[in-house]
């Protein structure tokens, strides 16, 4: 009894592991293959030293210059440091934070913001919903234009948010917000600036020229054809132009991706851990079964000599085995729910807890405990009953 207690709780354990593993699997899978609201694959982010005196030229020359190499599709300069992570993993893409008033303050205590070029849209493939994109002429960016996304519009309640003016100005504050007598030319579509921890957020779009900020960031939407041709001559133009910096690149996928990357080892290393429990409850299970053979090795010969088959004779001795593991899954459906929901809490986007990661799990681990048995019923069925008998 205190072996079958072994084995239950060592299944037990087997299975909690195993349905975690889909379940973190499942949640991955998720979070990386899901719409975003932006195109990452082939762009790269080029990081440019914006303390630079001339960080806004070397950027717009940069961007220019690099439209004439053949593979490069678009390319935008922003005001974000796209290769910044902060201790979480989480893409840190310049959000200026702006305290609320008025109007305004019903979207919180900041209002995410980001400074970019007319290029920007285009180049993260972000759709532009209604209105207008910032004119991509020479000295015509009004700084009291703004676009914002469709989480704003929402936030506000605007029916049409085109021409609309922001008012920024917090009561007997005795200062004036930065997007105060800003007007509305464009709404786009939700994207996820931020990880899937977090709830989408209303965003602001500022010209960055008009906002009078330095760029961070060079956004370069490849062609797939001779990607690394590509990258090599993007690098011979940067240390045309700026030799004295060093050139930094990373592609976007990747960095998307890396924040990430503690669920992904988890997921590995329980999954590693879950086939090691797995193992150790089959040898139990392997010494039990052969034991269980053993003793049953007279009952066996008599049933076969009434003409039972190898069928009959495997289902006779699996049967015992079978319900360990049920009472193991019984044990650790409950924990492994609670688990697994408590993890999923911690995202915003998450995949909902259904019956298929505590089926696979389940049958998982029965179908390796019935292949550890069947190992022992199938040698004890073969053996000569007549045999077996005359020992007896």
């Amino acid at each position: 009894m205190l072996i079958k207690g072994l084995i239950v709780v060592q299944f037990g354990l087997a299975i909690t592991l195993m349905i975690g593993t889909y379940v973190m699997q499942g949640q991955i899978n998720f979070i990386l293959n899901k719409d975003l609201g932006f195109n990452p694959e082939n762009v790269v982010a080029v990081e440019i030293n914006s303390e630079l005196q001339n960080a806004l030229k070397i950027g717009q020359l940069y961007s220019e210059e690099a439209q004439r190499i053949p593979g490069v599709l678009s390319t935008s300069i922003t005001a974000g440091h796209y290769r910044d992570y902060s201790e979480y993993g989480v893409v840190d893409i310049g959000m200026a934070q702006m305290k609320s008033a008025t109007t305004l303050s019903q979207l919180g205590d900041g209002i995410p913001s980001e400074a970019v070029d007319a290029q920007y849209l285009q180049t993260m493939d972000i759709e532009l919903l209604k209105g207008v994109n910032f004119s991509k002429q020479a000295n015509t960016f009004p700084s009291d234009e703004v676009i914002v996304n469709q989480a704003f519009v929402d936030a506000m309640g605007w029916d049409n948010p085109i021409g609309q003016i922001l008012e920024d100005k917090p009561e007997n504050q005795g200062w004036v917000g930065p997007f105060d007598g800003k007007k509305v030319i464009g709404v786009i579509e939700n994207y996820h600036f931020k990880s899937l921890y977090d709830p989408l957020q209303p965003m602001v779009l500022q010209h960055i020229e008009a906002a009078d900020q330095n760029p961070g960031t060079i956004l370069i939407r490849l062609s797939s054809d001779r990607m690394s041709e590509t990258i090599s001559n993007l690098k011979s133009l940067w240390n045309s132009i700026a030799e004295q910096e060093a050139f930094n690149l990373a592609f976007m996928d990747d960095m998307v991706q890396r924040q990430y990357n503690e669920e992904i080892r988890w997921n590995r290393i329980i999954r590693i851990s879950s086939m090691a429990s797995i193992l150790l409850a089959c040898f139990g299970l392997f010494g039990l079964s052969a034991l269980v053979a053993q003793r049953r090795i007279k009952e066996i010969g008599i049933r076969k000599v009434f003409g039972a088959s190898i069928k009959n004779i495997l289902v006779l001795i699996s049967k015992d085995f079978v319900l360990l593991v049920v009472c193991g899954f019984a044990i650790s459906a409950p924990v492994a729910w609670y688990l697994s929901n408590q993890w999923l809490t911690g995202f915003s986007y998450k995949i909902d807890l259904d019956a298929l990661p505590f089926l696979y799990g389940g049958l998982t681990v029965l179908l390796i405990a019935l292949t550890t048995v069947s190992w022992q019923s199938v040698k004890a069925a073969l053996q000569n009953p007549v045999e077996n008998l005359r020992n007896e």
